[in-house]
């Protein structure tokens, strides 16, 4: 790889503190062997841990620079760090702890903000923070302030960038802080010089508890110990206008979380209204639905009986049906002995006409009249002597 480090591109220095997590030190290295800018160097001091040269050979090809610094016992990760600036050799350092990530454009973004503003010291992004089982919990991405930073840790070791002329002026890790060595760091940068803010999350603080008191710790009292530490040391440093600054803030703060609380009261108010409106609506709900069943339960009776009746109208309706083919065919066949009935009546009508018209008749119409005088007389009844 041709890494070309001049003015236009200045060394990076990434100081990794590590002990006995190869595993999480591999991922962390690649991360920074995955970076879109070319000119890095990669200081691994191992705290007193086992050999890691089998974790970081085969990056010896990734880095302009690949060196370890191996402390016979752990000294802690103030010590440790100091080892590590004290190796570095870039114009730009930057801390990455062996359990957190890099995105790959996280140090060209933040080396490019730095070579824009000349008169800022130290340049940091946003960082997500992810528990063990990968989900989002915090995110650390808002503006430089030098008051809340008194106030607050909110800058993530690994989210800064800053020149390496700074440590000219006697800026170093606090030795005697075991917890929040960072912050108290980021203090002492913090009354030197300016920050600048890149408005992008660009890095990953993995909650795993592997780096002590931080985002992803629950040890709450070592955290308020850790912190009275730090507030001991600086309450003699802070000028009053200072002391007064984070006051004012403060009470900024408790005003706000007042008023916060008041809303949240209110909200609260409307919550319980809302959930007794939900309780009623519920109770009616339960009342439609014992009336709903009610009402299927009726139309299912309903429809049992609707279903009998129609069976019995469509059996009726076919026995009408058969009684009237019955009757159909009935009538057709009286038709018919009529129609043959009516035929042979024509015919003996015909044969009647025939034979009163024939000569025969004609002439034995005398003799007919006379029969039937004779039968008229012979059929009337006798007289009583």
């Amino acid at each position: 790889m041709n890494y070309n480090c001049n003015a236009d591109l200045p060394l990076v220095s990434v100081i990794i503190r590590t002990q006995d997590k190869p595993d999480l030190l591999k991922e962390a290295i690649s991360s920074v062997a995955q970076q879109t800018y070319p000119c890095i160097e990669v200081i691994v001091v191992n705290d007193g841990g086992t050999d890691i040269k089998s974790v970081i050979s085969p990056f010896s090809e990734a880095f302009f620079a690949l060196r370890q610094i191996k402390l016979e016992e752990n000294k802690g990760r103030a010590y440790a760090a100091n080892i590590g600036l004290e190796a570095a050799k870039g114009d730009f350092i930057i801390f990455l702890d062996h359990d957190d990530l890099f995105d790959p454009d996280h140090i060209e973004h933040l080396v490019n903000a730095l070579k824009e503003n000349s008169s800022a010291g130290a340049a940091y992004s946003g960082v997500r923070v992810l528990e063990a089982d990968g989900t989002e919990h915090t995110i650390f991405n808002e503006p430089f302030d030098p008051v809340k930073l008194r106030m607050e840790a909110y800058l993530p070791i690994h989210s800064v960038l800053f020149r390496r002329s700074l440590l000219d002026k006697g800026v170093s890790f606090d030795t005697n802080l075991q917890v929040y060595e960072d912050w108290d760091f980021w203090l002492q940068l913090s009354e030197i010089t300016d920050f600048i803010h890149v408005d992008r999350f660009s890095a990953t603080y993995r909650a795993i508890g592997t780096s002590g008191v931080g985002a992803g710790s629950h040890d709450n009292v070592k955290k308020a110990e850790a912190h009275k530490a730090l507030l001991s040391k600086w309450l003699s440093k802070w000028t009053p206008e200072k002391m007064r600054d984070i006051l004012e803030r403060y009470q900024d703060t408790k005003r706000a979380l007042k008023k916060a609380h008041e809303g949240f009261q209110l909200l609260a108010e409307e919550h319980k209204r809302i959930q007794g409106e939900y309780d009623k609506l519920a109770k009616e709900h339960i009342c439609l639905v014992d009336k709903h069943n009610q009402l299927g339960e009726k139309f299912h009776r309903l429809n049992q009986e609707l279903g009998k009746k129609d069976r019995l109208l469509q059996e009726t309706f076919q026995r009408f049906e058969e009684v009237q083919r019955d009757c159909q065919n009935r009538i057709n066949e009286l038709n018919g002995q009529l129609s043959f009935t009516a035929s042979r009546l024509e015919d003996v009508k015909n044969k009647l006409n025939a034979i009163q018209n024939s000569t025969f008749w004609k002439m034995t119409a005398p003799g007919r009249f006379l029969v039937a005088k004779i039968k008229t007389i012979m059929n009337k009844p006798k007289r009583q002597q």
